[in-house]
């Protein structure tokens, strides 16, 4: 038997609850797309990743399941896409990168952002540049813009392309460790000038 599908009456309609239309769909979609299904409703605040896994769970087979398992697991820990969640498992995954600020919301001069990951010991921010998000003049000159004002506050923010995560990992965490060594309190100011 299948379980009932549940709902909320809006007016004289019941309607299936947010979840339970985000699993569905879910399960409909081509796997390509899913995971931008369930990141997209859970950032747009329509389901939470609980809500989602308990409708879930209430059904007796999903199509990868595990894998859902995995992607709200991301969307708990602050990812709101397949790039971040590559990035929080795979690339900055480590002890190190802890005390990052998943999805930091903050205002600078009248204008709201809100910063993939941010180190408040530093001021660092980094930002992870997904193709589709990020093609033509109009995103990026809205994102020098966007680094160019959070630089007026000290914030510096070190970008990375999806072909930075996906394919090399290992460079962009090297990045990061030497800009958190270099805006470190102890070491803020150690410039060095070149000789002409």
């Amino acid at each position: 038997m299948a379980p009932a599908v549940p709902s909320s009456d809006w007016g004289q309609c019941a309607i299936a609850t947010p979840a339970w239309a985000v699993v569905t769909a879910y399960l409909e979609a081509p796997r390509e797309s899913r995971d931008r299904l369930i990141y997209r409703a859970v950032q747009r605040r329509l389901a939470t990743p609980s809500e989602i896994a308990k409708v879930a769970d209430s059904l007796t087979h999903v199509q990868g399941r595990r894998h859902l398992t995995r992607v709200l697991a991301s969307a708990v820990a602050g990812a709101e896409s397949h790039l971040e969640a590559v990035a929080l498992r795979h690339v900055f995954s480590t002890s190190e990168f802890s005390r990052f600020i998943r999805q930091h919301k903050i205002l600078v001069n009248g204008s709201a952002f809100r910063l993939d990951m941010f180190d408040p010991l530093t001021r660092t921010a980094i930002e992870l540049d997904g193709a589709e998000v990020h093609v033509g003049t109009g995103p990026r000159a809205r994102d020098v813009k966007r680094d160019a004002l959070l630089a007026s506050t000290g914030i510096l923010t070190l970008r990375f392309t999806y072909a930075d995560i996906t394919a090399h990992g290992d460079w962009c965490r090297d990045m990061v460790r030497e800009t958190l060594a270099s805006r470190a309190p102890t070491t803020r100011g150690a410039w060095v000038t070149l000789d002409e």
